[in-house]
């Protein structure tokens, strides 16, 4: 709640120009229809919704941050003798502050706007930085599946730790306890590779519908005209069904019009943000946890 209410010239989301956009459209459709207008007070509502929405969100992206964290320490150790695949590591849990630093203007677009890139007669434009900002979201996708398999690995890797930490205990140890183990490690690899993917889809089609609504406007299509009717006994009949079509398509588009690509545009783009935002903070969360807190 508290970054739904940040100015926009530090965090540039627009919800507030979003939502005084839905609001007049949506003025507009309700005094067509002669029923109350939407007061002020909605805009708390408008940041309410969105919170809730957020925390429900961040509550289930709470595990596949941990296991984010966990894997990313169990892939450390197995390229220990890789020092490149571990910059890349690095790289890869550095990566979304980067990425969340290019929605605070101050530091991100103001700097480079009317600037020109080197080499090239090329000024970036706003229109540029949004696109310099997607690309860098689709580039952490694809490092983040790059690395997929390593981390997958590094979790398969945790039954031999199992099994070294049963060895210590004292007393005999039956095949079947070893193989249920095993087992049990195998079994569970769909979910943490449910964990690992699930926050990527998802960052990837709120990205994909931002574009979508960034170049496209909302509009519905105009009805299609009837065929013409030769019978005159059942013209009448007719001509009352296409006003009916007539009508019901034109309240659609209507409505269409109330949810425009500027409120769609912003909506997703917070959206994106705090997606990134709670899989980076869970995920340092669980390194502070495994490092520190199991080893304690």
């Amino acid at each position: 709640m508290i970054v739904l209410i940040i100015d926009d010239k530090t965090l540039e989301f627009h919800l507030v120009s979003a939502h005084d956009s839905f609001t007049e459209s949506a003025n507009q459709f309700l005094s067509k229809r002669e029923l109350s207008v939407i007061g002020d007070g909605s805009l708390v509502t408008f940041r309410m919704v969105l919170a809730f929405i957020s925390a429900l969100v961040g509550a289930l992206l709470t595990f596949p941050g941990v296991r984010v964290a966990k894997c990313h320490l169990d892939s450390l150790l197995i390229a220990r003798d890789r020092p490149l695949l571990q910059m890349i590591m690095y790289a890869d849990l550095l990566f979304p502050v980067f990425i969340l630093s290019l929605w605070v203007p101050p530091i991100s677009r103001t700097p480079l706007l009317g600037k020109v890139i080197p080499g090239t007669a090329v000024e970036i434009s706003d229109s540029l930085f949004d696109l310099f900002r997607d690309v860098t979201i689709v580039s952490f996708i694809i490092v983040r599946m790059v690395l997929l398999r390593h981390r997958l690995q590094a979790y398969l890797n945790t039954a031999c730790t199992k099994l070294e930490a049963i060895r210590k205990e004292a007393g005999k140890i039956y095949n079947t306890e070893i193989q249920g183990i095993v087992t049990q490690v195998f079994y569970y690899l769909c979910v943490v590779a449910v964990q690992l993917i699930c926050p990527l889809t998802l960052i990837a089609a709120t990205l994909l519908m931002n574009r979508s609504f960034t170049s496209a406007n909302v509009a519905a299509s105009p009805p299609a005209a009837a065929a013409n009717v030769t019978d005159a006994d059942s013209e009448s009949l007719v001509n009352s069904v296409r006003a009916n079509i007539q009508e019901f398509s034109l309240s659609l588009s209507e409505l269409r019009s109330v949810f425009s690509s500027n409120l769609l545009q912003s909506v997703t783009s917070y959206f994106i943000w705090f997606f990134m935002y709670a899989w980076t903070v869970t995920t340092y969360f669980g390194i502070f946890y495994h490092t520190y807190l199991v080893r304690a």
